[in-house]
């Protein structure tokens, strides 16, 4: 069963992470546009004009269904012309799907956007004749919640790793790691019991800490 909101508690505000995501998205989708401006005027005489379906292709398959469709095109044009035309559209596609990866290439590395606004970057990006545009985001989306079952806990693990920094400085994390490996982890759960009750060791299996 889903959790209440009144059983969460907001820990971290992403304000800002939704406003680079946006930034970032706002960069990636002038490129492409870009990109489908150089698509549809390389390919017009074939009809073909670049859609997220395309672009998909391009990037997974290096324009598997593109060359589908200029051999559709092909096929309706006389005999003699044929073999001319289908040498310079495959060369063309050739052409445009390194042209994409130059491109994509040059996409920020770190855009991320959490899996509660979407699944990946690009399912945020709309391509149409007449442009490229993003669609809004919720910023809400970008704000992290945790069950409020677990603060209390989590709070005292943050506050105990603090003390630790203040003991043992730049060590801390290299300490941290030691801690978790597999045979300290079963010495710790020996030494201190109640740290499944806490919350703890629910939060450590799950990833969170």
């Amino acid at each position: 069963m889903a959790k209440s909101k009144q059983q969460m508690v907001k820990v971290y505000d992403g304000t800002e992470d939704h406003a680079k995501a946006s930034r970032d998205l706002s960069r990636i989708a002038a490129a492409i546009d870009k990109y489908r401006i150089s698509f549809n005027y390389a390919l017009k005489d074939a009809g073909i004009t670049l859609d997220k379906a395309l672009l998909a292709d391009i990037g997974s398959t290096g324009g598997r269904k593109v060359r589908e469709l200029v051999h559709g095109y092909v096929a309706t044009l006389r005999d003699y012309h044929r073999e001319t035309a289908a040498s310079h559209l495959l060369r063309t596609v050739d052409s445009l799907v390194r042209d994409w990866k130059m491109v994509d290439a040059k996409f920020p590395a770190h855009t991320r956007v959490p899996r509660e606004v979407c699944n990946t970057p690009l399912d945020l990006i709309e391509i149409t004749p007449d442009g490229v545009t993003v669609n809004p985001m919720d910023p809400a989306g970008f704000d992290i919640h945790i069950e409020a079952d677990n603060y209390d806990a989590l709070l005292a693990f943050v506050m105990a790793q603090r003390k630790l920094f203040g003991i043992y400085g730049y060590r801390t994390p290299k300490i941290m790691e030691g801690l978790y490996q597999p045979g300290n982890i079963k010495e710790m759960r020996a030494t201190v019991p109640r740290c499944e009750e806490s919350g703890i060791g629910r939060l450590a299996r799950a990833g969170m800490l």
